[in-house]
């Protein structure tokens, strides 16, 4: 009789499962479609669009002059671009609207556009690494006003509470590209990427089901041209004196032989060189003469003074510590800056025979 009893129940359960698995099915079957759209390729076709900015150069002998958020090259507009055209055939559905799919989640910045204040979102380069550089969008329908290219989804671009099977659906949208972080000279290639999303719905909202094309950005190059140099591997970072007696310095200001070496520049556009030396140890500014240091071993009452070209010239003059000079003028390519170091008698007192060593900071700086 027990066992009679949990079979009868095992079986009542099992029907009762069944009933209220085909009630919640009938529910979910008799639930209204108004969140997903019924567009397909049976009743519009799409296509994609496509910026092509070509090539932005970007010269500049002052990078800071690119604080983040500044506008490079120029905006590229798109008057109107066919997205959505319908095949005539009927599709299901509620109602109608286009609306943009941003893929971006998190914005780096603000620009102040024509259209409005904008989002900035990064681009990537060849290498799938972020740049220094975003960009901004505006969006709308061709017959509606701009609005930001913003969250996901957009407020619709164009709606009407009713389908279309006949006609098209357009866009219209500016790109403005802008700077998101410190400039730094080079070329940076930018592939075919994908910018942002345009849906159609016919249910006047999102939903995963909804036909969506991209706006793509072609492939183009951000060249940085910075008049600068850099300092050659060659450039030495010690010059060695030769031993010199004591008594070839016998006054105050006497100096001994040129010692010459070469900073050596490779500049990558033509520009004035300026150059600004300075002594750690505080050094004779007026004379150019750098300080030894101080210590054990080390000599006192003479030190080295340091001498460079000037206004193009090609011989080593003496220089001022702490003001900057003009060195010359470079052209693009290899450029040679002729320097000499000498020692030099810094007191009447008596020379303490030792190690002579002191340093010079330079200082390059272009216009």
């Amino acid at each position: 009789m027990t066992a009679i009893i949990l079979i009868l129940n095992k079986t009542l359960n099992y029907s009762l499962r069944m009933v209220m698995l085909s009630v919640i099915a009938l529910l979910l079957c008799g639930m209204p479609s108004k969140g997903y759209a019924r567009y397909t390729r049976a009743c519009v076709d799409k296509t994609n669009l496509i910026a092509t900015p070509g090539k932005i150069t970007i010269d500049t002998d002052n990078p800071s002059a690119y604080p983040v958020g500044t506008l490079i090259g120029q905006p590229y507009a798109s008057d109107y671009n066919e997205v959505f055209i319908f095949t005539g055939t009927v599709c299901s559905g509620t109602g109608t609207s286009t609306w943009t799919n941003n893929m971006w989640t998190v914005s780096t910045g603000t620009y102040s556009s024509p259209e409005g204040v904008l989002p900035v979102y990064p681009i990537l380069d060849a290498n799938n690494e972020y740049t220094s550089f975003g960009f901004a969008m505006a969006v709308a329908d061709p017959n509606e006003p701009y609005q930001p290219f913003d969250v996901s989804p957009s407020k619709p671009l164009w709606s009407i509470d009713g389908m279309l099977h006949e006609g098209s659906l357009g866009a219209k949208y500016k790109i403005y590209f802008v700077t998101t972080g410190p400039l730094v000279a080079g070329s940076y290639i930018i592939p075919l990427q994908s910018l942002a999303g345009i849906c159609i719905s016919s249910s006047q909202t999102s939903d995963t089901g909804d036909q969506c094309q991209s706006i793509f950005v072609s492939s183009f190059i951000i060249t940085v041209n910075s008049n600068s140099c850099d300092i050659n591997a060659d450039t030495p970072s010690t010059v060695n004196l030769s031993r010199i007696n004591a008594n070839d310095l016998p006054h105050k200001g006497d100096v001994g032989n040129n010692v010459d070496f070469t900073i050596g520049l490779k500049c990558n556009a033509a520009t004035t060189v300026n150059m600004t030396l300075t002594d750690p140890n505080g050094g004779d500014a007026e004379n150019g003469v750098l300080y030894n240091d101080t210590g054990d071993g080390l000599a006192q009452n003479v030190g080295v003074q340091i001498l460079s070209v000037k206004d193009g010239g090609q011989t080593p003059q003496t220089v001022h510590l702490n003001e900057s000079f003009t060195v010359g003028n470079a052209s693009e390519g290899q450029y040679s800056i002729p320097m000499s170091a000498r020692y030099y008698r810094t007191s009447d007192d008596t020379i303490v025979g030792g190690k002579v060593s002191a340093s010079v900071i330079y200082e390059l700086s272009y216009q």
